[in-house]
């Protein structure tokens, strides 16, 4: 799942988005949207405010989900035990949270906030679909979308 975290809601102020480096494989090095995997027994919104606290040290005021996709050739994950293939992906947005924006050093290296416009090179594909989403959800009255 991802958390699309955007700051600067009021014009003329632009937007920026939350990104994370990440310390780990898949993507280690790479910036990011928060995020992650869903502990068993675990609910998607309690995931992403856990993944969102963990990541980038952000408590997550109301969450709204944008979108659900399905990529299961593109979210390929190997493990020692054999392929463990990703094939869900909810996406949720956030424009309210409280706390300090701090990486958490064991998932995240890094944690800022960008414009869409300096987006950092060294990012995941995600970061650029997802932000793709949430742009038709605005323009289309926020409708909740499958991808």
């Amino acid at each position: 799942m991802a958390i699309v975290v955007r700051a600067g809601t009021t014009p003329p102020t632009p937007p920026k988005y939350a990104l994370v480096q990440r310390s780990k494989p898949p993507g280690a090095g790479l910036w990011s949207l928060p995020g992650g995997g869903i502990d068993l027994g675990e609910g998607t919104m309690d995931a992403a405010k856990r993944e969102l606290r963990e990541e980038t040290g952000l408590i997550a005021g109301p969450l709204t989900p944008i979108g659900f996709a399905s990529h299961p050739e593109h979210d390929r994950v190997e493990y020692p035990h054999g392929d463990v293939l990703f094939a869900y992906a909810m996406i949720f947005h956030a424009t309210e949270w409280e706390g300090e924006l701090r990486a958490d050093g064991h998932e995240s290296l890094d944690v800022r906030f960008f414009a869409p416009d300096r987006l950092p090179e060294d990012r995941t594909g995600t970061v650029d679909r997802t932000l793709a989403v949430l742009r038709r959800y605005r323009e289309s009255g926020g409708v909740f979308q499958l991808i």
